[in-house]
């Protein structure tokens, strides 16, 4: 990027104002050093609207009219520090100490601004100065913890007394909880005692029941006597003179209603057991069936005993499967072998023999000689040899010795697979036996489980005992039958001995009522009568009798007071099963347990009242928390400048390793460049040529600012006075001269000297 034009209109300083750039190299010249400076501040703005990627409006920058740009338009993307560092050279106005100072100031931090002796300074002096505040923020500190222990020590009496007044109040209510618990014990063991002494209450209050009953009953049975006499208008004279009849009959009668009732219960006991029996699941169930599923059961449980002793087997068969193959392998390496018959064995065996004999005889040997040397035939020993070696041959044998080996081991390992193969067998046959009870077990379980489901039984001993529950109940309800067959006809004479009593009433009342009576109707009421004072007379004895009893038992006591005492009587007796030392000692504990609560409460109680109510005072916390924020304030400033320096000590290494060599290299470029100088670190060289050296150095550094970016903008090299000699700046500019065609640089100055140099420098060019 390039600037070609830059335009100024109303300018406060400036005026109205154009200057064409048409050249990579251009010399400004402005009459003051503060115009210099204010075009210096003014394109300064602009990049920064760029940077910022704001269009550039001349309303904003006062006097700005326009810059032409050439090359990249769009926003610099790019840091302000880049820019400045990179596109604005200040030749500054100061001697060589000055700019020995700035290049110091460039080697250690990269910033000529910035004096890092001065940093160091600033901050001993710093260490210094809270160094001597040490004494005054050791009291400021003892001050602070002496005021916190008075704090915590108020707050920690505080919190004492606030868990005293708690304990007291759980105390409280555990004391109140106990001497309840003591209060219904006590009562428990008082009723227990009157319980003890009136074993009979049970009793009494039985008796009690029964005579309110009774009494019940017998003005019951008054109310229905007096009703029966007055509807009927019964002559109570005739009743009198019949009562004997009539409590024969009423006798008769109670008598005939008992055995109703009899024969109702037994009948409906009967019925009950009938349709338990139609229900049952052994309904159908044949008389042997006992006899079956015991003989399945036993089959089962032999199956299951005899299957037990057959574990493992399939590992064993499996053993042997493997065993078998490997003994049948080893046997076909003996096929020819097993092809060998008993004949063979024999044919073998008698030219061996041959040949062996013929072979000791001295006769044969002779004859042998004989032939041979005669004939020159073939001797009789080796017809015999060749015979038998043939036969050998036919089996892979090379004597007759091997013959017999392999003989012998062809015998041995038969005889091993043969066993192997019996045991096998055996096996197999138990494996199939295996299978079989299996099969058992199953088809038995199958049937026992069939039989257990229809009746809901677990096992046979659970369906057995279901079994002879259903035969008893047949055996039973023939029984009930029989005996409620003998009760019918007993309730039949009953009845028609009553029939008869009712029939002589009958005859003995016609002659003692008018002849407009109704007799049937007169029977009735006499026979009702007869009945209400047979209950009447029998209650009356029964209730006589149970009073005598129920007075006798009583005594003086007073059994409405006896029940207000010992009601709920099933609790009290439940308790009363308890052992008498077991409540004794728990009402011994729980006494023991409260007086320790009581004496704990008292002793509380004590220690809340000798500790003084205690408050934190609120001067007291605003003070702490002042002095507490001085110490802390202290230790900061502490920690801060040790960071700082710490800091700083890390940013300057960093920057060293990243950035110092880089600027070093870059600056001997430049100062072998322009100068011709090598660079040095000894001050004497530095200060002869400050000039120079500051000038490398400001270039390196514009140059390292700008090497991230992809966009070169041009480089302002703004010197307001001739502050050097005229040597180094003919061949400063020189050297800004030949840089421009790298980058553009525009070299502004208010020196007339500057602009005579410069202007001579560009006409030779």
């Amino acid at each position: 990027m390039r600037i070609d034009k830059i335009g100024l209109q109303g300018h406060p300083l400036l005026g109205d104002t154009e200057w064409s750039l048409p050249g990579d190299f251009t010399v400004l010249y402005l009459e003051e050093p503060e115009l210099a400076k204010a075009l210096y501040q003014l394109l300064q703005e602009y990049y920064d609207d760029r940077v910022a990627a704001v269009p550039s409006d001349k309303q904003k920058r006062q006097g700005l009219a326009e810059i032409l740009l050439s090359g990249e338009q769009t926003g610099l993307h790019m840091t302000f520090e880049a820019i400045r560092q990179g596109g604005f050279i200040v030749w500054p106005d100061t001697n060589k100490h000055g700019l020995y100072r700035r290049v110091s100031n460039l080697q250690q931090v990269g910033n000529e601004e910035l004096s890092l002796a001065r940093v160091h300074d600033a901050l001993a002096r710093a260490k210094e100065r809270v160094e001597e505040q040490a004494d005054g923020m050791a009291q400021v500190k003892a001050e602070y913890d002496a005021l916190r222990r008075d704090w915590e020590e108020a707050s920690h009496r505080q919190e004492e007394q606030r868990f005293l007044q708690i304990e007291i109040k759980n105390l409280q209510a555990k004391q109140h909880l106990m001497t309840e618990k003591i209060a219904e014990m006590e009562k428990i063991q008082q009723r227990l005692v009157i319980l003890r002494e009136n074993l009979d209450y049970r009793e009494l209050r039985r008796l009690q029941g029964e005579l309110a009953s009774l009494e019940e009953l017998r003005r019951d049975t008054g109310i229905r006597l007096a009703a029966v006499v007055q509807d009927k208008q019964v002559d109570w004279d005739m009743i009198e003179g019949l009562r004997e009849e009539c409590y024969a009959w009423a006798l008769i009668q109670k008598e005939a209603e008992q055995g109703e009732a009899l024969i109702t219960r037994q009948t409906q006991a009967i019925n009950e057991l009938q349709d338990s029996l139609r229900s049952s699941g052994y309904r159908q169930l044949p008389e042997n069936e006992e006899q079956h599923l015991r003989s399945t059961e036993e089959e089962l449980r032999a199956a299951q005993k005899e299957l037990e002793s057959f574990a493992g087997l399939a590992d064993i068969v499996k053993e042997l499967e493997g065993s078998l193959y490997e003994e049948k392998a080893k046997l076909k390496k003996y096929a020819l072998i097993a092809g060998v018959t008993d004949k063979d064995q024999r044919s073998l065996a008698r030219s061996y023999t041959r040949l062996k004999k013929w072979q000791d005889s001295v006769l044969g040997r002779m004859i042998d000689r004989r032939v041979i040397r005669r004939s020159g035939a073939v001797s009789i020993e080796d017809r015999l040899a060749s015979r038998l070696t043939k036969l050998l041959q036919k089996y892979q044998a090379a004597d007759y010795q091997e013959f017999m080996r392999q003989i012998e081991a062809y015998q041995n390992q038969k005889q091993a697979a043969d066993r192997l193969q019996t045991d096998y067998n055996l096996v197999r046959k138990q494996v199939k036996r295996e299978k079989e009870l299996h099969r058992i077990i199953l088809s038995r379980s199958q049937r026992l489980q069939k039989a257990f489901k229809m009746v809901n039984a677990a096992d046979f001993s659970s369906w057995k005992n279901g079994w002879d529950e259903y035969r008893q109940k047949n055996s039973h309800i023939a029984e009930m039958l029989q005996t409620l067959q003998t009760q019918t006809g007993q309730q039949q004479e009953i009845e028609q001995k009553l029939q008869e009593y009712a029939s002589q009433l009958r005859e003995k009342l016609q002659n003692r009522i008018s002849a407009d009576a109704d007799i049937d109707e007169v029977l009735e009421a006499v026979l009702l009568i007869a009945r209400e004072l047979r209950i009447k007379e029998e209650t009356e004895k029964e209730y006589d009798l149970l009073k005598k009893q129920y007075d006798i038992a009583l005594n003086k006591r007073n059994l409405d007071q006896l029940s207000r005492t010992l009601e709920p009587l099933a609790e009290l007796e439940r308790e009363a099963c308890l052992p008498e030392e077991e409540r004794l000692a728990a009402l011994a504990a729980s006494r023991q347990a409260l007086s320790e609560k009581n004496s704990r409460l008292q002793k509380i109680r004590k220690d809340l009242q000798d500790s003084q109510t205690v408050k934190i005072d609120h001067d007291l916390e605003k003070k702490l928390g002042s002095v507490k924020q001085q110490w802390q304030a202290y230790q900061e400033l502490q920690h801060t400048l040790d960071d700082t320096a710490e800091l700083l000590e890390a940013s300057l290494q960093k920057w060293q390793a990243e950035n110092g060599t880089v600027l070093k290299i870059k600056a001997q470029r430049f100062l072998r460049r322009a100068f011709s100088l090598n660079l040095s670190d000894k001050k004497d060289m530095m200060m002869a040529e400050a000039y120079s050296y500051y000038f490398a150095y400001r270039l390196a550094l514009a140059e390292a600012a700008l090497e991230d970016s992809s966009i070169e903008i041009p480089l302002f090299f703004l010197a307001g006075s001739m502050n050097g000699t005229e040597g180094f700046w003919k061949k400063a500019l020189a050297y800004l001269q030949e840089l421009s065609h790298l980058r553009q640089v525009i070299f502004c100055t208010a020196d007339t000297r500057l602009r005579k140099i410069a202007d001579e420098l560009y006409s030779k060019a």
